[in-house]
C-alpha cells in the first residue's frame, strides 16, 4: 500500500470524548456530537485547502520552469534562424 504524501487531518471526527454528567440530557449529548463533528469537518476542509495550495504552488513553480526553458530554446532557435539566413548557398564553398 503506498504511503500518503498528504496526509488529511483530522482522520477520525468523532473521536473526541463527549462529558457526560447526571445533569446532561440526551439533546445536549447529541448536540455535542454535532458540534464536534462540525468542527471536525471544517479542520478537515482547513487541512484540505493548505494541501491543494501547496500542489498549485507547486504546479505554478514546474509550469514557470517550462516557461524559462521554452525562452531558451525559443531565443536560441532565433540565434540560428539569424545565422541560417546569412548564409548563401551559391556563395559556399565545397
Amino acid at each position: 500500500m503506498p504511503l500518503g504524501c498528504r496526509n488529511i487531518e483530522p482522520s477520525r471526527l468523532g473521536a473526541h470524548e463527549v462529558p457526560v454528567d447526571g445533569e446532561s440530557d440526551r439533546r445536549t449529548v447529541l448536540y455535542t456530537v454535532a458540534n464536534n463533528a462540525i468542527v471536525g469537518t471544517l479542520l478537515q476542509l482547513a487541512s484540505l485547502v493548505r494541501h491543494a495550495d501547496d500542489l498549485f504552488c507547486d504546479i505554478a513553480d514546474e509550469c514557470q520552469k517550462v516557461l524559462d526553458r521554452t525562452d531558451s530554446i525559443s531565443k536560441r532557435i532565433q540565434g540560428v534562424d539569424a545565422t541560417i539566413s546569412k548564409l548563401d548557398a551559391k556563395q559556399a564553398i565545397i
